[in-house]
């Protein structure tokens, strides 16, 4: 099935990849109610100006909102022998790996796809030809487009270089009612002149006239690889309360001045904060996260109607309030948390020899399903750190399980039975063992997308792992004697947290399709692995 359209005006090809042929499906979201079928079909026969022997650094204009033929429904009734070749180019000069081309009639504006292929990590591509004049078209992930006239005589073709432009970049930042920005919206920038389209090949996104990019922590995005036509952006904002400025749904262009969307406030909740006990004002506290250094306890913040403000502060329990619309006065009555426990915890850890481990590290770790561990950080403020040991000077925050590792170190899970009132002592053996960098290749010698994961022992002993998919941040802590998986939009990154050994990766491609691989792991001599997966 297609993906569901984006505006009723956009013309949306969903390409799927199945036994290594690619199926083409045509969802027309947009027509012309005054114009017959059999007009618009020979309308788009005719050959266009812009058919002579040049590159163009983008698609030319096109009403997309016009009715378009389905011929890409029909395959050519022969396969041919001929093709034509090239390499497709970054606008760097590299490799574009993972763009993709195809062909048309000899009109930069048709719809009548006559094959694509997606390009390999090298550059190259091969395409069948099927017709003696066509358009040979290119588009890369984050780049530009370009497109081609060629005229084929009685031989193969050899295209030669397609050197991909750099595009238009549109950026932006997303911003709450109270300045912050708001991280992992989808921006999704579609154009509004030229064909627009969408297809998943092997795994990888290919998209042409359409960009899409999630906003960061600080709630930026960046959109590159634009045509130099006006676009309507999409922040998915229709999900959230309240209003916006300038708009949910916009229309800008490339090339411009940094947009910022803010989230527009429909009052202002002021009042104190105090002790529920004694009525005093509090100093110190927040308002949603905002901080407030108050020595009469008075703060102001703007809201959004029908949604929950809630006021906390060190040793006090939070209060919600949910104000109506306008200026409201509230003020926010806390009650003391109890005493906090006086008890502590001394961890000590040793690698196998006996020796103290360095840079000891302890995380909360919340079990899920018996099997995978979601591990947060304590409080820093309440740990004193040793040669090889750790104390835990305030254990209310402190749950029942502990994730315990340092680097070159295999990962411990300990469960505790705490005296949150006396002496705690906890010692831990930690294997010496480092981990390694795992890159998964598909057919296309591509990096591999949307696969699913299982680390297994060649020991079956219970290991504790960790997976950081190419970033700072890890991924959940698994076991390797566990029949579970796990996602990855990537298939590269760093699995860690293993002592020395030989483990198997295993590679889920699909229900039918299980692909294996062994790779050792070398406490003394962290390694990288590459690993292709055979065709279907």
């Amino acid at each position: 099935m297609p993906p569901a359209p984006r505006s009723p005006h956009h013309l949306v090809f969903a390409v799927a990849a199945l036994g290594g042929a690619i199926a083409l499906v045509v969802a027309i979201t947009g027509t012309r109610a005054d114009e017959p079928e059999s007009a618009s079909r020979a309308r788009d026969a005719a050959p266009s100006a812009e058919t002579s022997a040049r590159d163009t650094t983008a698609l030319p204009t096109h009403d997309h909102t016009e009715l378009v033929r389905d011929a890409l429904d029909t395959p050519p009734s022969a396969p041919s022998t001929r093709v034509v070749r090239g390499r497709v180019l970054s606008p760097s000069g590299a490799p574009a790996a993972g763009a993709v081309v195809w062909t048309t009639t000899p009109n930069l504006d048709a719809t009548e796809t006559l094959a694509y292929d997606v390009v390999r990590g090298d550059g190259a591509f091969a395409l069948p030809i099927h017709a003696r004049e066509f358009t040979l078209h290119a588009v890369g992930r984050e780049c530009g487009e370009t497109a081609r006239a060629i005229t084929a005589e009685d031989a193969d073709v050899d295209a030669g270089e397609l050197a991909l432009p750099a595009g238009g970049v549109l950026r932006g930042r997303v911003l709450d009612v109270l300045g912050r920005g708001i991280e992992g919206l989808e921006a999704v920038a579609t154009a509004q002149r030229g064909l627009v389209w969408e297809a998943d090949a092997h795994g990888h996104p290919l998209q042409v006239g359409l960009r899409t990019a999630n906003t960061d922590a600080e709630g930026r995005f960046e959109l590159r690889g634009l045509r130099h036509v006006e676009h309507e952006l999409d922040l998915g904002l229709e999900h959230w309360i309240g209003r916006w400025e300038p708009g949910t749904v916009l229309r800008v262009t490339p090339d411009g001045d940094e947009l910022v969307v803010r989230q527009l406030p429909d009052g202002v909740l002021r009042g104190r904060v105090l002790d529920a006990t004694t009525g005093s004002p509090l100093r110190a506290f927040e308002v949603n996260d905002r901080v407030f250094d108050a020595p009469d306890g008075r703060y102001e913040v703007p809201f959004v109607a029908a949604l929950t403000m809630v006021a906390a502060a060190h040793g006090y329990t939070a209060e919600f309030h949910t104000p109506p619309p306008g200026d409201v006065e509230h003020d926010f009555l806390l009650e003391p948390l109890p005493p906090a426990p006086k008890g502590r915890l001394v961890l000590r850890a040793v690698d196998e020899r006996g020796e103290n481990v360095s840079l000891l590290r302890v995380r909360a770790a919340f079990v899920r399903s018996g099997r995978w561990v979601n591990a947060e950080p304590l409080d820093e403020s309440t740990i004193v750190r040793g040669e090889g040991e750790v104390t835990v000077v305030n254990l209310r925050g402190v749950p029942a399980s502990l994730c315990v590792d340092a680097p070159g170190h295999a990962l411990a899970l300990e469960t505790l039975k705490l005296d949150r009132d006396g002496e705690n002592r906890l010692e831990v053996v930690l294997p010496r063992g480092a981990g390694a960098h795992v890159t998964v290749l598909d057919a296309l010698g591509l990096v591999a997308r949307n696969v699913t994961l299982e680390l297994d022992s060649a020991k079956r002993k219970e290991r504790h792992f960790e997976w950081r998919p190419g970033s700072a941040r890890g991924g959940p802590l698994g076991r390797t004697d566990s029949a579970e998986t796990f996602l990855t939009m990537e298939a590269r990154g760093w699995i860690r947290g293993l002592p020395a050994g030989t483990y198997t990766l295993l590679v889920h491609v699909s229900a039918d399709d299980v692909q294996a691989f062994s790779f050792d792991v070398d406490a003394d001599a962290p390694r990288s692995y590459e690993f292709r997966l055979r065709a279907p």
